[in-house]
């Protein structure tokens, strides 16, 4: 018996349906990751620096300003949620470790990043852990 011309059948629906779903994923879950590979680049960046520039304090302002271009965040200001430029990290989220003694130096990056599950209101938090640590170059 040979099928109808044009008739939709349950396995090509169950695999478009598969691979809507793979799409949306991707697109809402990639960006943070993405992102995440960039915080990463800025803390080595700023564990190079640290060998050069014994301040904590400049060393803390300089990966504050590079990750501050980074990503978006979601604030619920006035009850409405907006995206704003920026992680939305403070001092608090990054932690800069020196032992001058054994020069090795170790640099934190703990965030929570919300992603909105479009096109609903709501949505999900993802939590990053970045560190960079080992020896100074001398």
């Amino acid at each position: 018996m040979r099928k109808t011309r044009g008739a939709v059948s349950l396995i090509s629906l169950v695999l478009l349906l598969g691979l809507a779903a793979g799409g949306y994923a991707l697109w809402v879950f990639v960006p943070p990751y993405l992102d995440n590979l960039d915080v990463r680049e800025a803390c080595t960046a700023s564990f190079n620096r640290m060998a050069a520039d014994p301040e904590n304090d400049r060393v803390r302002l300089y990966l504050m300003d590079r990750l501050k271009r980074i990503g978006t965040h979601w604030d619920n200001e006035g009850g409405t949620w907006q995206e704003k430029p920026g992680l939305g990290l403070g001092d608090s989220d990054v932690l800069i470790d020196r032992d001058a003694a054994e020069h090795t130096g170790r640099i934190q990056v703990d965030y929570q990043r919300g992603v909105k599950l479009w096109p609903s209101e709501r949505f999900f938090s993802m939590d990053f852990h970045v560190e960079k640590a080992g020896k100074l170059a001398q």
